[in-house]
């Protein structure tokens, strides 16, 4: 192969034909030994299409996940707002169950008392 075709005439002039055809020599063969066919190179670039895509499912496949993770969370939180809610009442409930015990024990302690004494007096 000549070198002209290859190589810019001024630099075959300046450093001569010898050297010119010796550099164009080790360039085609670094060229050769660093470089991929055309065929490996589409096959790469098919194989990185697939990586992407890949990728691409994944991405929506997580994005669906969190979408349905947010609306777990949220029916979640209304369950335990219904249960929160159901728990006040059961609490204002004891409580109200409560006062009423001690009222009645309180009354009944009065009361027997009461009874006490007066049997006391009269006996």
């Amino acid at each position: 192969m000549p070198v002209t075709a290859l190589f810019p005439k001024r630099l075959e002039d300046r450093w001569g034909k010898e050297i010119s055809e010796e550099f164009v020599s080790w360039l085609e063969a670094f060229i050769k030994e660093k470089s991929v066919s055309r065929d490996e190179y589409r096959e790469v670039l098919s194989r990185l299409d697939v990586i992407e895509n890949t990728l691409d499912y994944i991405r929506d496949e997580q994005s669906r996940q969190r979408q349905e993770l947010n609306q777990l969370r949220s029916e979640m939180n209304e369950r335990f707002d219904k249960m929160n809610e159901r728990f006040d009442r059961m609490n204002e409930r004891l409580q109200s169950t409560l006062k009423w015990t001690v009222g009645v024990v309180m009354g009944m302690g009065s009361l027997l008392a009461i009874l006490m004494s007066i049997y006391k007096f009269m006996g």
